[in-house]
């Protein structure tokens, strides 16, 4: 069997590529070519990764009592003679794959009185159940069962031995030993977290058997020191399975449980940086410097914070749920329209209703609000104007006197000098910005009313031109073990070569049965998958990034058998043909449009270039998602989802486009990862981050491909990626995030080409390039407010002469046409 072996940014890359032999449960028909066994494929990864794991597992001990003893024979005086003076440095208990989180045990050491008798060593639960949920009706703690008899409610702990506590040898690595406890209803909620269409931070969760309501609570744990104990606070309780952030006595506290920040945060600070460079405390430079707001500053550094929910009844309760971390859920929780940032623009939505107001041009209505979300940031979300919902009225309108940048002017006393009155006919549109709670009403002013329905109609074009492109559905992953009955396992697999992208055997495993569409995987060999977190990380890292495994819809586990069952769209025949067709279509594209002299970032260019020109978002697919709340989609768009849907049919949604953008950068020799979560902090998404010159940058091509805004989010550093692109800790092993990084703005697409300028230099160049061109596209500072980009078009307009002169802008890329 032939294997390449390369190094990609420290993760293991080899050249095997496995097709299924077709046996019960593997597929269907097809060729039969030169086979493997997977016993042989298992045995070589295993011996490839066997330096780079830390631990060695055990069996695992599932549904133990909640009270279960684990009892060792000890020659304690022996470790007394070496100096240990814990017993945590003999067994420990965590509740956290990382083994970071201490559980806290009762040791209880039973001396023989026999002399050269082993003694024995119990290790039984602590003083107080881990994560025990208060009781708010009688006090006290839920389905309580005293002092020193109960693990708790996590959903598996892990029992850590340092020691042969017969012999006093100490192990080469740890021995981890995974084991669950056995609750009175079976199983735990699974919890998702997204921001609803009205904009709400919601928890969604499958039904559990045996419950009779859920319990929503949160909790603080400490960082340095995670407590083994950490105080637990309920929030809510509900008979349903979605649960809503939503306060109806008083809106303010909408998506109060999901904030980390209370203050005015970057929009607040983003104005103060901005008076100390006009009153000159600081100069461009430094204020350029310090203009990258950091949210941590606000946060409580000390605790991580986090949300989940228990199932309850009579009988007692379920494990607890996966936890969501409000930080993380921070940044896509959206508070209110910005105070600063949208001066000039649609303001904070005072008495439940925003409200914005233009003169004259329907076209300069604002495309984008900036919103502060839940960790004090902000961000660009788009406008939905009801054109079909307009009313003509009239108004009084005072004129106050202004300088050329539009600020009022003041007297000698500060007051603003009012010039004129006027009653003037007003045209009033209700709008709402997307995936946030904010809606309310714009008032265009002075009005044509011979062309204002061709004006409405314009608008309309261009806001849904501009409307974020994303696209991905959301993995049905059950491993509680209650599966039905797996299938027949395959025991050959078939050579050819083929990069894996893995960072470690199990995700490499995961990743080449993947590839050969092999339903029924066995885990006997990796009890390290006893781990349900380890084994779920590893196998969305398998999925994502390698795009070559096609349509893959869930994961099952078997515990009876140690099995996991994968769900696919096709057959392994069928996947197996359309792997055949992306193959050569990828060798066939980046012959045609690289070159061998070409630079990594030249390679990243003319891919992103290819895919925007070639390929068409499929708004179908994406509707198809959206009425299934990205569970699932109709069978017919499968394939969009896939990297087979922009390759071959030319068609896809952001998953599609960052699939093929992987596949076609490892042909062209660029690194480059996928990258999973929420678009604008609300809709989920894939991306890419590119290696460039050491940085991992990102990189959307979905969205880079705009009639409007073109690559704005081409090769961006993370300070402003994080606006827009909210991560989510799926795409890759949790262990290897922090290395995707970047931080330098030199290779972001309007840089390097000489198209960025600040905001004292862009309005000649704006009108340069307009009047070579008829319309103009550059960028300027990504925070730019409302009211710096309307006096940045006033601007322009008075020096072109062109009083219909429409455009927008978006994270600071300016667009002006005729």
């Amino acid at each position: 069997m032939k294997r390449e072996i390369k190094k990609l940014s420290k993760r293991v890359v080899t050249g095997l590529f496995a097709i299924v032999i077709l046996i019960s449960g593997c597929g269907g028909e097809g060729e039969k070519e030169k086979q493997t066994s997977n016993k042989d494929v298992t045995a070589d990864i295993k011996a490839k990764y066997a330096q780079e794991e830390k631990y060695d597992y055990t069996d695992p001990m599932y549904d133990l009592e909640r009270d279960h003893a684990f009892k060792y024979k000890i020659d304690n005086q022996k470790f007394a003679d070496m100096g240990v003076k814990k017993w945590t440095e003999l067994v420990e208990v965590y509740s956290d794959s990382d083994l970071t989180k201490e559980v806290g045990a009762q040791w209880i050491l039973d001396k023989s009185e026999k002399e050269g008798e082993l003694s024995t060593l119990s290790v039984t639960p602590a003083r107080e159940a881990k994560y025990a949920i208060p009781d708010k009706e009688f006090g006290g703690k839920l389905n309580d069962q005293g002092e020193y008899a109960d693990w708790g409610n996590a959903q598996q702990y892990y029992l850590v031995q340092h020691y042969d506590l017969e012999t006093g040898e100490k192990f080469e690595k740890p021995q981890v030993t995974v084991f669950s406890i056995k609750t009175e209803i079976n199983g735990a909620p699974n919890v998702q977290f997204y921001i609803s269409e009205d904009g709400f931070a919601t928890l969604e969760w499958d039904k559990v058997k045996g419950a009779e309501e859920y319990i929503i609570f949160s909790f603080d744990e400490n960082i340095e020191n995670p407590e083994s104990r950490p105080y637990i606070s309920i929030i809510d309780t509900t008979t349903e399975t979605v649960w809503k952030d939503v306060n109806e006595k008083d809106p303010s506290k909408n998506n109060r449980n999901f904030r980390i920040s209370f203050g005015g945060g970057e929009d607040e600070y983003y104005n103060e940086l901005k008076k100390k460079l006009k009153d000159g405390e600081i100069d461009k430079e430094q204020f350029v410097k310090e203009s990258t707001y950091d949210p941590e500053s606000d946060y409580d550094k000390e605790k991580n914070k986090y949300i989940g929910v228990i199932a309850v009844s009579k009988k007692g309760t379920s494990k607890v749920s996966n936890f969501i971390d409000k930080k993380v859920a921070a940044k896509q929780t959206p508070v209110d329209a910005a105070t600063y940032m949208n001066e000039g623009g649609i303001r904070p939505s005072y008495n439940d209703k925003a409200k914005t107001t233009v003169d004259k041009e329907i076209n300069l209505l604002s495309s984008h609000v900036w919103v502060r979300m839940g960790d004090g940031k902000v961000t660009q979300k788009l406008v939905t104007y009801d054109i079909k919902n307009v009313k003509e009225t009239r108004t009084t309108v005072h004129y106050y006197k202004a300088d050329d940048d539009g600020k009022a002017v003041l007297d000698e006393n500060g007051k603003m000098i009012l010039e004129e009155v006027k009653t003037v006919p007003v045209l009033s549109i209700q709008f709402n910005v997307e995936g946030t709670p904010i809606k309310g009403y714009a008032e265009v002013q002075n009005y044509d009313k011979d062309s204002y329905k061709k004006e409405l109609k314009e608008l309309k074009k261009r806001q849904d031109g501009l409307r974020d492109k994303t696209g991905t559905v959301n993995k049905d992953s059950n491993l509680d073990g209650k599966t039905e009955e797996s299938e027949e396992v395959a025991e050959e697999v078939r050579d050819e070569k083929y990069d894996v992208f893995a960072s470690n055997a199990l995700s490499e495993y995961l990743a080449i049965q993947m590839l050969n569409g092999n339903t029924t995987v066995n885990l006997d060999e990796f009890k390290e998958a006893s781990d349900k977190e380890y084994l779920l990380d590893a196998w969305y890292e398998a999925l994502y990034q390698n795009p070559l495994v096609l349509g893959v819809k869930g994961i099952r586990y078997d515990a009876k058998n140690n099995n996991v069952t994968i769900i696919y769209d096709d057959d392994a025949s069928t996947q197996r043909s359309k792997q055949k067709e992306v193959q050569e279509k990828v060798k066939e594209v980046v012959k045609e449009i690289i070159k061998d002299d070409m630079t990594d970032l030249e390679k990243e260019e003319a891919i992103n270039k290819y895919l925007c020109s070639t390929a068409e978002y499929d708004t179908d697919a994406l509707k198809s998602a959206e009425k299934n709340n990205f569970k699932k989609v109709d069978e017919k768009y499968n394939d969009s989802f896939t990297a087979y849907g922009i390759l071959i049919n030319n068609k896809g949604v952001c998953a599609s486009y960052a699939a093929a953008f992987k596949l076609l950068a490892d042909e062209a020799g660029l690194e480059s990862i996928v990258v999973t979560g929420n678009l604008d902090g609300t809709l989920p998404h894939a991306w890419n981050r590119v290696k460039i010159d050491d940085e991992w940058l990102s990189l959307d091509v979905t969205n880079n491909d705009n009639e409007f805004i073109v690559n704005a989010l081409f090769n961006i550093p993370d300070s402003l990626a994080n606006k827009v692109l909210v991560e989510d800790d799926l795409y890759i092993m949790n262990s290897e995030l922090s290395k995707y990084v970047a931080t330098s703005e030199d290779k972001e697409y309007y840089h390097y080409n000489d198209k960025f300028y600040s905001t004292d230099e862009i309005v000649d160049q704006l009108v340069k390039e307009y009047n070579e061109k008829g319309s103009t596209m550059l960028r300027t500072n990504y925070n730019i407010s409302d009211d710096e980009f309307y006096a940045i078009a006033k601007k322009v307009i008075e020096k072109t002469g062109n009083e219909d002169l429409k455009g927008t802008y978006y994270l600071g890329v300016i667009y002006l046409t005729k």
